[in-house]
């Protein structure tokens, strides 16, 4: 095992050193550099993601026999660029054009190759060029011209006879400044297409006094670079958007997606981390023998994802005798919560609310409150429920966190166990619900009485309703009210054991107001129910002047245990008399005998024999009607079980007698001054 790890590891270095210096190799910039300036300290250092690809700093002689550069006088006057002689390696070069004279001057630099292998050269790659340049003080005639274009040509090899190219170039920028004596420097790119593997530059002067101090051509990489377990080679940055590079890891590790790593590379040269190789869960990096490798976590720790970092140890009320878990194992009685990870705590259930109290609210509900336990586990979402159990069950909708609830809807006079459970957010994994809860019995009081149904009008003349049972507690009397609206009602108290009520109907009804309602409702000792629905006791209030104008009204509706009514709506038309017109209650008039064409001593006539007909009506009414109340006294007074029909009187009145014929006789109530 030894020996195969030394194998292993040397493999693995090879490797390295093998993809690192290949990929240098490949990408070295022409070889045409002089020797002497590669090595002087004076040449700048290139940043990491730069590739140069050609630089006047690296050679002795521009121009002339021994220079690499080509000068072109375009218009063979003996004016063209020049060398400037300065320090070693940084040459210059500069035209300078004479007055008057129109000039067409180029210098072309040597091929230049892109330098890029042939399994990399998948993707066009973007050259940047570099030009640092000084425009002189004397170009201030008006023939000077202070500017110059910068061209490229794109070529797979060096070309004899360039200089015969030079409508060929292309244009990639102007270089021009108002300021001279001031050193200037620009930066143009173009995109280079797979097909092409170098180039040429070129500058063209028309009539400037320029001088050119560097003129840098390169590209930007993703350099070599080992990250962690992962190894990467040296990439061209693309020239928009990302690039994903493969990468190989190192002996026992494996990506998050178990496929090749890969690191992403940007157009600046920038790796950015995509994926890459890690420990599997339960093991952790370690330096072994001076190769990064991965080892199984010891007893007691554990790692849960794919990382290069350390194992940890196992969170509290956890543990483990394994190597290489990726989670502890809770201990008994604890647990973690569904959305709770391996890095969480094990936690228990709460313990039992303490002190539960119970307060009856009228009888339907009850006030429970508690104090906490005395345990929450170790966790910081302690919630309670409360239930009700007996006759119904009543228990809450949603989690409780204050220490008291209000349970309604229970059946007064009932016996119930009101339970209080305390929960969090582990105790749905716990079946041992008893331990965690605390009941007490109680017993519900009185409640306001049921609201009175089905109260009915009798021949326009009794009010009956069914009597109220006990359930919700003992009936202690009931109240009746007429009334036109809530301005005007009359309440009249009643025992408890009365169900039908006369009313006297100077003393009971409203003194205003059409038509006249009824309503009933009960008490217990808590206080009144609701009042029942509105009925109809008179459609016309015979305490109210007869009105010639048409009645509108709507029937008011009775808001819960209270005596507010709503205001029945009267409209009434005035009546104003005159000469010849009277008005109605519709908006076309009545027309007159002349306009009918009917004689007036017809309609005399016929207006008197409909009052005799109504008088006889009437009259055969009265007589039926007071035959027939004879009859259903006498009958209710030998066969039923009714009382006596007695008008209870809110002031207290006398009680009635019975004359010889059995006739009930209703005293009406003494004046109260």
């Amino acid at each position: 095992e030894y020996s195969e790890s030394i194998t292993m590891a040397v493999g693995m270095l090879a490797l390295v050193v093998n993809l690192v210096m290949l990929k240098f190799v490949i990408s070295e910039a022409p070889g045409d550099t002089d020797v002497y300036c590669k090595e002087i300290s004076s040449i700048p250092d290139y940043a990491e993601t730069v590739k140069p690809l050609m630089d006047s700093f690296g050679y002795l002689n521009l121009l002339g026999n021994d220079g690499v550069w080509t000068a072109v006088d375009g218009d063979d006057d003996g004016h063209t660029w020049l060398p400037v002689a300065g320090e070693p390696c940084q040459e210059k070069v500069k035209v300078k054009e004479p007055k008057n004279v129109p000039q067409t001057n180029w210098i072309i630099t040597q091929y230049i190759s892109k330098s890029i292998s042939e399994e990399d050269n998948i993707y066009p790659t973007n050259i940047h060029v570099n030009i640092t340049y000084l425009f002189d003080s004397d170009c201030a005639d008006v023939s000077c011209h202070p500017s110059f274009h910068l061209n490229y040509l794109f070529a797979n090899e060096s070309i004899n006879g360039i200089e015969n190219m030079l409508n060929d170039f292309v244009l990639l920028g102007n270089l021009s400044s108002e300021v001279t004596n001031t050193l200037q420097m620009a930066t143009q790119s173009f995109v280079i297409e797979t097909q092409h593997q170098g180039f040429y530059l070129a500058l063209h002067d028309s009539g400037a006094n320029v001088t050119v101090s560097r003129l840098f051509a390169y590209r930007l990489i993703g350099p070599a670079v080992q990250v962690n377990l992962t190894l990467y080679p040296e990439t061209p940055a693309p020239t928009s958007g990302n690039v994903n590079v493969a990468g190989v890891c190192v002996a026992n590790s494996n990506t998050s997606i178990r496929q090749d790593p890969n690191l992403s590379l940007n157009p600046d040269g920038i790796w950015t981390l995509a994926d890459e190789c890690f420990c599997i869960e339960g093991h952790e990096p370690i330096l072994i023998e001076g190769i990064k490798q991965c080892q199984a976590c010891s007893p007691d720790h554990y790692k849960s994802e794919h990382s290069n970092t350390n194992c940890l140890s196992c969170p509290d009320n956890s543990g483990s005798s394994a190597h290489g878990v990726s989670i502890c194992n809770c201990e008994n009685g604890h647990y973690r919560a569904q959305d709770e990870t391996a890095e969480d705590a094990c936690t228990e259930p709460p313990s039992a609310p303490r002190l539960v109290t119970s307060v009856d609210v009228k009888g339907t509900a009850q006030n429970v409150s508690w104090k906490a336990p005395n345990s929450d586990g170790g966790r910081d979402d302690l919630f309670y429920n409360v239930a009700a159990y007996g006759i119904n069950t009543v228990r809450n909708d949603q989690p409780i966190t204050d220490t008291s609830y209000l349970l309604e809807g229970l059946i007064p006079l009932s016996l119930y166990l009101v339970v209080v459970t305390a929960e969090n957010g582990v105790s749905d994994q716990d079946g041992n619900v008893d331990q965690r809860s605390v009941s007490r019995t109680v017993f519900t009081e009185e409640a306001v009485a049921a609201q009175v149904e089905n109260v009915k009008v009798l021949y326009d003349i009794f009010v009956e309703w069914p009597l109220l049972t006990d359930d919700r507690g003992e009936i202690t009397m009931y109240e009746i009210m007429f009334y036109s609206d809530k301005s005007n009602g009359t309440i009249i108290e009643l025992d408890d054991e009365t169900s039908v009520y006369e009313p006297n109907v100077t003393d009971d009804f409203p003194m205003t107001g059409q038509p006249v309602y009824v309503i009933v409702r009960g008490f217990t000792s808590v206080g009144p129910g609701e009042w029942s629905e509105p009925k109809i006791f008179a459609e016309v209030n015979p305490l109210v002047p007869s009105m010639t104008a048409s009645l509108t009204y709507s029937t008011p509706s009775m808001s819960s245990s209270s005596s507010s009514i709503s205001t029945p709506v009267i409209i009434s038309s005035s009546t104003s008399t005159s000469k010849n017109t009277t008005a109605s209650a519709t908006a076309t008039p009545s027309p007159s005998n002349e306009d009918s064409g009917v004689s007036p001593l017809i309609s005399i006539f016929a207006v008197l024999g409909g009052v005799i007909i109504i008088l006889v009506i009437v009259t055969l009414l009265s007589v039926g009607f007071y035959i027939f109340r004879r009859i259903r006294l006498s009958r209710k007074k030998e066969d039923t079980d009714y009382a006596p029909l007695v008008k209870y009187d809110k002031h207290g009145g006398d009680t009635t007698d019975e004359d010889e014929g059995g006739r009930v006789k209703l005293d009406p109530p003494e004046n109260i001054d």
